[in-house]
């Protein structure tokens, strides 16, 4: 267990290096720049896409704007959130908050690329269903001698984004608040996120749009 915690400790040290936030940032800056601030500049019309009723005439989507956007943000918004810019202030002091910031306007830019490739390289399966994200963006928008990236990106995906760590969190806090059995947290969450997906991407979308802005 020692090495494993040494090991991933020094995968982290690695990983989350200088290197990689003058990457993020440096190329965040890079696109919003290029892009003329066009995140900025376009927030009007993303506010019209968002508040309307329906999707305009000739625009196609399994799911309303809004509700894809919860979805999205489902995924995001989480424990990191919360308990990260809690560490950072603990570490850097309450200016941690205005880097902060900036970087979320610079994340700004990176987001719209890479939603945007996401739209443009795309498949559909058998049933209908649009099918997108990083890994089709490699295997659809680059050489095919990078393909086993987009394996790669699937399965660190699949560890990456388990949804282990946030019940047991929750379990643990309803455990010590309200004297909830982590058992019991664990079948009802269970429970209501299998009731969920039986309806697909709509079902998802709409649970998220109730959900996400409390959560928010």
């Amino acid at each position: 267990m020692q090495y494993l915690e040494s090991l991933s400790n020094t995968v982290v040290d690695i990983v989350w290096g200088p290197f990689l936030i003058v990457l993020l940032v440096g190329g965040g800056v890079f696109l919003f720049i290029r892009s003329g601030m066009l995140p900025l500049r376009r927030i009007g019309s993303s506010l019209r896409l968002l508040t309307a009723r329906n999707l305009s005439s000739g625009e196609t989507g399994a799911i309303h704007p809004l509700k894809a956007l919860a979805t999205a943000l489902s995924a995001t918004v989480g424990m990191g959130n919360i308990s990260g810019v809690a560490v950072a202030i603990t570490m850097g002091g309450p200016g941690a908050l205005f880097w902060m910031w900036v970087t979320a306007l610079a994340g700004m830019a990176t987001k719209f690329f890479t939603c945007s490739l996401s739209v443009m390289y795309r498949k559909t399966d058998r049933a209908g269903n649009t099918l997108a994200g990083p890994m089709y963006v490699i295997e659809l928008g680059l050489s095919r001698w990078l393909r086993p990236l987009a394996y790669w990106f699937s399965i660190a995906g699949l560890i990456g984004c388990l949804p282990l760590f946030q019940i047991n969190q929750l379990a643990q806090t309803l455990s010590e608040i309200g004297s909830i059995d982590p058992w019991v947290t664990g079948v009802v969450s269970a429970l209501f996120v299998f009731v969920i997906i039986q309806g697909g991407i709509r079902w998802i979308g709409t649970a998220a749009g109730i959900i996400v802005p409390i959560m928010s």
